[in-house]
């Protein structure tokens, strides 16, 4: 259904899904599934990508892809909002090459 469910992602680990939102079914409709979190993968105590939707419970909201370095969430390497879940895939597997990136970087 998601492509961005089926990325490797590793050497991260995905340690939050709760990603349930359906895109056949309007926003108002599943007001229940529309959180700040979502869905996350984690690269040890350094990188997160986190997938959220703000503000929650708003339909009228947009999903919101962040990288966070070392939990600095009020200042994230990388953000995208948008309400197209094809853009959603699109910026997920940017994200996840992005930290695969840098993390090759360090080695």
């Amino acid at each position: 259904m998601f492509k961005f469910k089926k990325l490797d992602f590793s050497p991260g680990q995905v340690t939050y899904d709760d990603f349930d939102i359906n895109p056949d079914i309007a926003f108002e409709e599943q007001q229940y599934s529309l959180d700040e979190d979502l869905f996350q993968v984690s690269y040890g105590e350094e990188y997160t990508i986190d997938i959220g939707w703000s503000p929650s419970s708003d339909p009228e909201g947009n999903f919101v892809v962040r990288i966070i370095k070392n939990y600095d969430w009020d200042t994230p390497l990388y953000q995208k909002q948008t309400n197209n879940f094809e853009v959603l895939d699109e910026s997920v597997a940017e994200c996840a090459k992005m930290v695969k990136n840098l993390l090759n970087e360090q080695l």
